[in-house]
């Protein structure tokens, strides 16, 4: 994820070309490089927690409604 996109930020400054990146500073640039790898970091942590607060409550749902549903039928 982080190569890529690093590779993408990559390309993107060669189709600016010279003449732009002459118009930037290159501090802003490589400061705003790591951001790129705290992106990854994030991601890493954020996508486990949203699936698992998303599917945790739809299994205890489901499971509840099973468990109703069975509980209907014994008596």
């Amino acid at each position: 994820m982080r190569i890529h996109l690093r590779d993408q930020v990559y390309r993107h400054l060669q189709t600016l070309g010279p003449a732009y990146l002459a118009t930037e500073r290159s501090g802003a640039l490589v400061e705003n490089s790591p951001k790129a790898s705290m992106i990854g970091r994030l991601l890493r942590r954020f996508l486990p927690t949203m699936t698992l607060t998303m599917i945790l409550p739809l299994a205890l749902l489901t499971s509840c409604c099973r468990w109703i549903g069975w509980r209907a039928q014994c008596c």
